[in-house]
């Protein structure tokens, strides 16, 4: 935490002893949690401390693996537009079985 103060004549400053402190986004669910692997899954995640960017094109997705850096459509890493929904809420789109690999060229 940040301890935070004002000033209006760039000398004496509050003593309100107030802070501030920045966490990140953090997902506690994807649904569904199945989809199908032949065609892209619309899905929600849902968590906390989401923000509505400035820029909608800010705002993306990261696929990983715990196998190693996923490939999606031969780019890696493998990330995808996502869209804001609310402060909990973000949807994106799954990608087919068929785009992802390992950069080993290893099929998921």
């Amino acid at each position: 935490m940040l301890p935070i103060e004002i000033s209006f004549n760039g000398v004496d400053f509050t003593n309100s002893k107030l802070t501030y402190g920045y966490f990140d986004p953090f997902i506690i669910r994807v649904q569904p949690n199945l989809v199908t692997q032949t065609k892209a899954s619309k899905l929600l995640l849902h968590g906390f401390g989401f923000i509505d960017p400035d820029n909608v094109n800010d705002i993306k997705v990261k696929f990983t693996s715990p196998k190693g850096e996923l490939t999606c459509n031969g780019k890696s890493p493998c990330v995808v537009p996502a869209t804001y929904i609310d402060k909990n809420t973000v949807s994106t789109n799954s990608l087919p079985m068929s785009s992802l690999a390992y950069p080993e060229d290893k099929p998921v």
